[in-house]
Protein backbone atom coordinates (compact mmCIF):
# COMPACT_ATOMS: atom_id res chain seq x y z
CA UNK A 1 0.00 0.00 0.00
CA UNK A 2 1.03 3.56 -0.66
CA UNK A 3 0.59 6.79 0.46
CA UNK A 4 -0.53 9.81 -1.52
CA UNK A 5 -0.31 13.63 -0.18
CA UNK A 6 -3.48 15.28 0.22
CA UNK A 7 -4.04 18.05 -2.92
CA UNK A 8 -5.44 20.84 -0.45
CA UNK A 9 -3.52 22.71 2.21
CA UNK A 10 -5.54 24.07 4.63
CA UNK A 11 -4.04 26.73 6.94
CA UNK A 12 -5.67 26.68 10.35
CA UNK A 13 -4.46 27.58 14.00
CA UNK A 14 -2.61 25.27 16.18
CA UNK A 15 -5.34 24.88 18.79
CA UNK A 16 -7.87 24.24 16.54
CA UNK A 17 -5.64 21.32 14.41
CA UNK A 18 -5.11 19.40 17.56
CA UNK A 19 -8.73 19.03 18.56
CA UNK A 20 -10.04 18.52 14.66
CA UNK A 21 -10.37 14.84 13.81
CA UNK A 22 -8.16 12.92 11.27
CA UNK A 23 -8.21 9.45 9.54
CA UNK A 24 -6.48 7.90 6.62
CA UNK A 25 -8.44 7.65 3.48
CA UNK A 26 -7.65 4.31 1.58
CA UNK A 27 -9.15 3.84 -1.91
CA UNK A 28 -8.55 1.03 -4.75
CA UNK A 29 -7.56 1.67 -8.53
CA UNK A 30 -8.08 -1.38 -10.81
CA UNK A 31 -5.89 -0.93 -14.27
CA UNK A 32 -3.91 -4.01 -16.40
CA UNK A 33 -1.22 -5.87 -14.67
CA UNK A 34 1.79 -3.74 -16.31
CA UNK A 35 -0.11 -0.48 -15.78
CA UNK A 36 2.30 2.69 -14.47
CA UNK A 37 0.15 4.59 -12.73
CA UNK A 38 0.89 8.72 -11.59
CA UNK A 39 -0.91 9.92 -8.63
CA UNK A 40 -0.49 13.88 -8.56
CA UNK A 41 2.37 13.46 -10.82
CA UNK A 42 4.23 11.57 -8.34
CA UNK A 43 5.03 7.46 -10.05
CA UNK A 44 3.87 4.38 -7.81
CA UNK A 45 5.67 1.67 -6.98
CA UNK A 46 3.00 -1.28 -6.82
CA UNK A 47 1.96 -3.59 -9.26
CA UNK A 48 -1.12 -6.04 -10.02
CA UNK A 49 -4.07 -5.45 -11.52
CA UNK A 50 -5.73 -3.89 -8.17
CA UNK A 51 -3.35 -1.50 -6.24
CA UNK A 52 -4.60 -0.02 -2.73
CA UNK A 53 -3.51 3.28 -1.43
CA UNK A 54 -3.75 5.11 1.34
CA UNK A 55 -3.65 9.22 2.29
CA UNK A 56 -1.92 10.45 5.18
CA UNK A 57 -4.67 11.51 8.13
CA UNK A 58 -6.51 14.56 6.95
CA UNK A 59 -9.76 16.27 8.25
CA UNK A 60 -13.01 14.22 8.27
CA UNK A 61 -15.84 15.59 6.53
CA UNK A 62 -13.71 17.30 3.78
CA UNK A 63 -13.18 16.45 0.14
CA UNK A 64 -10.17 15.67 -1.39
CA UNK A 65 -9.36 15.65 -5.10
CA UNK A 66 -6.36 13.70 -6.93
CA UNK A 67 -5.08 13.57 -10.51
CA UNK A 68 -4.55 9.49 -11.22
CA UNK A 69 -2.66 9.00 -14.82
CA UNK A 70 -2.22 5.00 -15.96
CA UNK A 71 -0.47 4.26 -18.76
CA UNK A 72 -0.49 0.74 -20.56
CA UNK A 73 0.05 -0.63 -23.62
CA UNK A 74 0.83 2.70 -25.45
CA UNK A 75 -2.05 4.39 -24.14
CA UNK A 76 -2.56 7.06 -21.46
CA UNK A 77 -5.69 7.47 -19.01
CA UNK A 78 -6.47 10.37 -16.69
CA UNK A 79 -8.74 10.75 -14.22
CA UNK A 80 -9.56 12.88 -11.31
CA UNK A 81 -10.55 11.41 -8.13
CA UNK A 82 -12.63 13.04 -5.27
CA UNK A 83 -12.27 11.05 -2.09
CA UNK A 84 -14.10 11.18 1.31
CA UNK A 85 -13.38 9.51 4.79
CA UNK A 86 -17.84 8.54 4.27
CA UNK A 87 -17.45 6.13 0.99
CA UNK A 88 -14.82 3.89 -0.14
CA UNK A 89 -13.67 4.78 -3.44
CA UNK A 90 -12.86 2.14 -6.32
CA UNK A 91 -11.68 3.04 -9.79
CA UNK A 92 -11.59 0.54 -12.64
CA UNK A 93 -9.85 1.53 -15.78
CA UNK A 94 -9.33 -2.12 -16.82
CA UNK A 95 -12.92 -1.89 -19.22
CA UNK A 96 -11.55 1.80 -21.04
CA UNK A 97 -8.03 0.15 -21.77
CA UNK A 98 -9.63 -2.82 -23.08
CA UNK A 99 -11.41 -1.15 -25.74
CA UNK A 100 -9.87 -1.78 -29.22
CA UNK A 101 -10.06 0.90 -32.47
CA UNK A 102 -11.78 -0.39 -35.24
CA UNK A 103 -10.20 0.73 -38.10
CA UNK A 104 -12.03 0.89 -41.85
CA UNK A 105 -10.26 -0.05 -44.66
CA UNK A 106 -11.73 1.19 -48.05
CA UNK A 107 -11.63 -1.81 -50.61
CA UNK A 108 -9.05 -1.45 -53.68
CA UNK A 109 -10.38 0.20 -56.59
CA UNK A 110 -10.92 -1.94 -59.63
CA UNK A 111 -8.40 -1.69 -62.39
CA UNK A 112 -9.10 -2.84 -65.48
CA UNK A 113 -6.56 -5.19 -67.22
CA UNK A 114 -4.01 -3.88 -69.73
CA UNK A 115 -4.71 -4.81 -73.44
CA UNK A 116 -3.13 -7.64 -75.09
CA UNK A 117 -0.38 -6.52 -77.54
CA UNK A 118 0.82 -8.92 -80.41
CA UNK A 119 4.36 -10.05 -80.49
CA UNK A 120 6.67 -8.76 -82.42
CA UNK A 121 8.25 -10.73 -85.19
CA UNK A 122 11.23 -12.49 -84.12
CA UNK A 123 14.28 -11.15 -85.45
CA UNK A 124 17.32 -13.45 -86.24
CA UNK A 125 20.08 -12.84 -83.07
CA UNK A 126 23.55 -11.12 -83.73
CA UNK A 127 26.30 -13.62 -84.16
CA UNK A 128 28.07 -14.72 -80.92
CA UNK A 129 30.98 -13.01 -79.76
CA UNK A 130 33.28 -14.27 -77.28
CA UNK A 131 33.51 -12.46 -74.25
CA UNK A 132 36.74 -10.67 -72.67
CA UNK A 133 39.06 -12.91 -71.13
CA UNK A 134 37.47 -12.25 -66.97
CA UNK A 135 40.22 -11.03 -64.93
CA UNK A 136 39.95 -11.71 -61.47
CA UNK A 137 39.11 -9.26 -59.34
CA UNK A 138 41.72 -8.28 -56.10
CA UNK A 139 41.13 -10.22 -53.01
CA UNK A 140 38.20 -8.76 -50.48
CA UNK A 141 39.96 -7.62 -47.15
CA UNK A 142 38.29 -8.23 -44.25
CA UNK A 143 38.02 -4.63 -42.00
CA UNK A 144 39.23 -5.23 -38.68
CA UNK A 145 36.55 -6.10 -36.07
CA UNK A 146 35.69 -3.43 -34.25
CA UNK A 147 35.85 -3.39 -30.47
CA UNK A 148 33.55 -2.41 -27.73
CA UNK A 149 34.63 0.38 -25.88
CA UNK A 150 34.62 -0.61 -21.57
CA UNK A 151 31.18 -0.20 -20.52
CA UNK A 152 31.10 3.64 -18.54
CA UNK A 153 30.87 2.41 -14.55
CA UNK A 154 29.08 4.66 -12.16
CA UNK A 155 31.24 5.84 -9.27
CA UNK A 156 30.27 4.43 -5.94
CA UNK A 157 28.64 7.10 -4.29
CA UNK A 158 30.80 9.04 -1.19
CA UNK A 159 31.27 8.27 2.13
CA UNK A 160 30.80 11.27 3.13
CA UNK A 161 27.06 12.63 3.01
CA UNK A 162 28.29 16.48 2.45
CA UNK A 163 29.42 15.48 -0.76
CA UNK A 164 26.33 13.87 -2.21
CA UNK A 165 25.12 17.49 -1.41
CA UNK A 166 23.14 16.13 1.53
CA UNK A 167 22.01 18.19 4.61
CA UNK A 168 20.71 17.55 8.20
CA UNK A 169 16.55 18.03 8.07
CA UNK A 170 14.38 18.62 11.30
CA UNK A 171 15.19 16.06 14.09
CA UNK A 172 14.39 14.96 17.22
CA UNK A 173 16.55 13.32 19.90
CA UNK A 174 17.43 9.83 19.28
CA UNK A 175 17.00 10.30 15.59
CA UNK A 176 19.24 11.15 12.54
CA UNK A 177 17.43 13.41 9.16
CA UNK A 178 18.47 13.90 5.92
CA UNK A 179 17.10 16.07 3.17
CA UNK A 180 17.87 14.73 -0.44
CA UNK A 181 16.28 15.80 -3.51
CA UNK A 182 13.37 17.62 -0.84
CA UNK A 183 12.49 14.12 0.74
CA UNK A 184 13.31 13.23 4.26
CA UNK A 185 15.06 10.32 5.16
CA UNK A 186 14.93 9.63 9.18
CA UNK A 187 16.93 6.72 10.87
CA UNK A 188 17.75 5.83 14.86
CA UNK A 189 20.26 7.59 15.46
CA UNK A 190 24.00 5.07 15.45
CA UNK A 191 21.85 2.60 13.92
CA UNK A 192 22.92 0.25 10.80
CA UNK A 193 20.55 1.95 8.66
CA UNK A 194 22.21 5.07 8.82
CA UNK A 195 25.28 4.59 8.98
CA UNK A 196 24.70 2.40 4.95
CA UNK A 197 22.59 5.56 4.25
CA UNK A 198 25.90 7.88 5.25
CA UNK A 199 28.13 5.23 3.20
CA UNK A 200 26.35 3.60 0.27
CA UNK A 201 23.24 5.86 -0.62
CA UNK A 202 19.65 5.75 -0.41
CA UNK A 203 18.53 1.95 0.32
CA UNK A 204 15.83 0.22 -2.28
CA UNK A 205 13.93 -1.00 0.56
CA UNK A 206 12.22 1.49 2.74
CA UNK A 207 8.78 3.04 3.75
CA UNK A 208 7.47 6.02 2.22
CA UNK A 209 4.62 9.03 3.69
CA UNK A 210 4.29 11.06 1.08
CA UNK A 211 3.36 14.44 2.47
CA UNK A 212 3.53 13.59 6.57
CA UNK A 213 6.92 15.57 7.48
CA UNK A 214 7.21 19.02 8.13
CA UNK A 215 6.04 21.28 5.67
CA UNK A 216 4.59 19.12 3.95
CA UNK A 217 7.41 17.01 2.73
CA UNK A 218 7.91 13.41 1.92
CA UNK A 219 9.32 11.17 4.60
CA UNK A 220 11.08 7.88 4.15
CA UNK A 221 12.51 5.65 6.55
CA UNK A 222 14.27 2.17 6.76
CA UNK A 223 10.77 1.06 8.50
CA UNK A 224 7.53 2.06 9.66
CA UNK A 225 8.15 1.94 13.06
CA UNK A 226 10.91 4.09 13.05
CA UNK A 227 8.88 6.78 10.60
CA UNK A 228 5.90 6.45 12.71
CA UNK A 229 8.52 6.86 16.27
CA UNK A 230 9.45 10.19 14.08
CA UNK A 231 6.57 11.60 13.12
CA UNK A 232 5.27 11.38 16.71
CA UNK A 233 8.32 12.90 18.50
CA UNK A 234 7.67 16.15 15.64
CA UNK A 235 3.63 15.92 16.76
CA UNK A 236 4.59 16.04 20.82
CA UNK A 237 7.63 18.65 20.32
CA UNK A 238 4.52 21.02 19.36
Amino acid sequence: MQHVRPLLCLVLLAAPLAAQQTRLITFEVRVPAGAAVMLDEMRTTSTGESREYQTPPVAVGKTYAYTLRATANGRTITRTVTLTHDRPTVIDLRAEFAKSETIKTEPKPKVDPKPKVDPKPMVDPKPKVDPKPKVDPKPKVDPKPKVDPKPKVDPKPSGDPTKRNLTKGPTRPGFVCYVDQGRLWVFRDQSKDLTAFEKEGPSDKHVTRIGAGPDGRTVKAPDGETLDAYLKALRDKK
